[in-house]
């Protein structure tokens, strides 16, 4: 499966805008897309479509989220080429519920790479949100 990575946010960063650089996180988007590798290249149209499409996929999270009534925290990685904000802000507002909170890491990318802090603050700020959400409403 080609062209993997033919999302236009790839290439215009006024897309979506957020911390992220141009490219997506497998470099240059016409070489990802081409290259003898890549995200799901070798699979059948039919896992392709399960996981992928919009049309066929039997998962959806802004509409899944509206039945979520757990505590429950979204984190974006705003330097992240894979994963965009405004994915992130829209799951949040889909959800149920209340103490949810919507964390937006700055600078921070894909897998943190070549971010050696980015791990501690990640975990450092979802340690914190348990902290504050789950263990007080456990002990209340």
């Amino acid at each position: 499966m080609h062209r993997t990575v033919a999302d236009p946010r790839f290439v215009d960063l006024n897309l979506d805008p957020s911390d992220r650089e141009l490219g997506s996180m497998y470099g240059d988007p016409k070489a990802a897309n081409t290259a003898a590798g890549g995200l799901a290249r070798f699979v059948t149209v039919r896992s392709w479509l399960s996981t992928w499409s919009v049309d066929h996929t039997h998962a959806d999270a802004l509409t899944d989220l509206r039945n979520v009534t757990t505590p429950t925290m979204v984190m974006s990685l705003l330097g992240d080429q894979a994963a965009f904000a405004e994915d992130s802000r829209l799951m949040y507002d889909a959800l149920a519920g209340t103490h949810n909170e919507l964390i937006e890491m700055r600078n921070l990318n894909h897998y943190l790479v070549d971010q050696p802090d980015g791990l501690s603050d990640v975990v450092g700020r979802l340690v914190a949100w348990i902290r504050r959400t789950v263990l007080e409403e456990v002990s209340a």
